[in-house]
C-alpha cells in the first residue's frame, strides 16, 4: 500500500507521541509522554506546529514537525504560564527538568534556536527504505513555499551520521557546530522551481 501524507490534526496526538517516543531521543522524550503530549495538544491549540504525517495502512508510519518560530515554540507550548511551569515541574523526569533547565539558564543553546525550523523529521523502522523521508521533507516544503519561506533549519546529532547524509543529500549544508550540545545545524535554501 502506498505513503499517504497530510497534515495532521490534534485527533492524531496519541499515535503522534507514540511515534515520538518510539523514534526520537532528547529534552522531550527524556521528560516523559505527559509532557510530549502536552506539547504537540498545546501546539495543534495554538498553531505553533505543523505536523505532516505519513500513514500506512491508516497507521501514522512517519512525520516531519516544522514551526515557524523555533525560539519560543518550546516556552510557548509548555511554559508560558506559571501553572504550566509547575505542571511540566511535576510530570517531567526530575533529572532531565534540571539538565534543561541548567543549559538554558547557562545560554548554552547559543542562539541557534532562531527562525523556521524542522523540529522532528521521523520513520519508523519498519517502513523506512521507501523514500518516506524524502517525501515528508518534500511536503513540509511545499507547505513553507506556499507561505513566502525560502530558507529554514534543522539540528542534529554529531552521533546520528545516517541522518546527517540524508539531510546532506536533500540539499542541506552544515552551518555551524555547537559544541558544547554536540549539535550540527543544517540550513537549506529553498527554490521556488
Amino acid at each position: 500500500m502506498p505513503v499517504e501524507l497530510r497534515v495532521a490534526t490534534k485527533d492524531d496526538l496519541p499515535e503522534i507521541v507514540d511515534l515520538h517516543m518510539r523514534n526520537l531521543s532528547g529534552d522531550l522524550v527524556d521528560f516523559g509522554p505527559s509532557v510530549v503530549t502536552k506539547f504537540y495538544l498545546n501546539g495543534f491549540l495554538k498553531e505553533t506546529l505543523t505536523v505532516i504525517c505519513a500513514s500506512e495502512n491508516e497507521k501514522i508510519t512517519g512525520m516531519a514537525v516544522f514551526t515557524f518560530d523555533e525560539a519560543s515554540v518550546f516556552k510557548e507550548n509548555l511554559v508560558s504560564s506559571l501553572y504550566q511551569k509547575f505542571e511540566l515541574f511535576l510530570n517531567a523526569n526530575k533529572l532531565a527538568f534540571v539538565k534543561a533547565l541548567l543549559r538554558k539558564m547557562l545560554n548554552r543553546d547559543e542562539g541557534i534556536d532562531n527562525g523556521v525550523s524542522l523540529l522532528y523529521l521521523t520513520v519508523d523502522k519498519k517502513s523506512r527504505g521507501k523514500g518516506t523521508g524524502q517525501k515528508l521533507l518534500e511536503s513540509g516544503e511545499k507547505i513553507l513555499l506556499a507561505k513566502d519561506i525560502f530558507r529554514y533549519h534543522l539540528q542534529v546529532k554529531c552521533s546520528n551520521v545516517s541522518a546527517i547524509n540524508f539531510y546532506l543529500k536533500y540539499g542541506f549544508i552544515i552551518t555551524s557546530h555547537v559544541e558544547s550540545r554536540n549539535l550540527l545545524v543544517l540550513d537549506k535554501q529553498l527554490s521556488i522551481l
